[in-house]
């Protein structure tokens, strides 16, 4: 609700300001897209959350096995196809 003083929101589809550049946010479809994938790629190696910044482009991930990456989004896509092979054995016997 607005009341008033308060800005309104902007009419039409919603403008997301990352990294310099103004987005629509039906361009975030790609990435959950992505996510989705991520999540349901292997049994072993998958996303186990993730979240999109929409203030700075930022894209955080976690994985079930190798780290947090924080990355902006144009990264996001560049790494995509490391994201799902990550060297990790979860018995423990090495890569």
């Amino acid at each position: 609700m607005v009341t008033e003083g308060q800005a309104r929101p902007p009419a039409g589809p919603a403008m997301v300001e990352a990294g310099g550049c103004r987005h629509h946010a039906d361009n975030l479809a790609p990435i959950f897209n992505e996510f989705r994938r991520l999540r349901l790629t292997d049994e072993t190696i998958y996303l186990r959350n993730a979240s999109v910044n929409l203030v700075n482009g930022m894209i955080g991930t976690t994985f079930s096995c190798d780290g947090a990456p924080y990355i902006d989004h144009k990264t996001f896509f560049e790494r995509l196809d490391t994201f799902a092979t990550p060297p990790c054995d979860p018995a423990g016997r090495g890569g």
